[in-house]
């Protein structure tokens, strides 16, 4: 995908998740929204790859 369509994308998703009836509706089914940027999610499922892939190896799990 374009960088341009990301940037739109992660623009408009955040203009639609910092709508207050919608946060509220998130809220009470216990969810917290927070918006940030492509490079933020980027970084963000990075560290969860390594980190679950380190526990995976550390439990001596391996995929099939």
């Amino acid at each position: 995908m374009s960088k341009e369509v990301v940037l739109r994308l992660n623009r408009e998703i955040n203009t639609i998740l910092d709508r207050s009836d919608l946060q509220e509706q998130f809220e009470q089914r216990s969810f917290v929204i927070e918006t940030s940027t492509p490079e933020a999610l980027g970084a963000f499922m990075r560290s969860q790859g390594e980190g679950w892939g380190r526990a995976l190896r550390d439990a001596n799990i391996m995929p099939e």
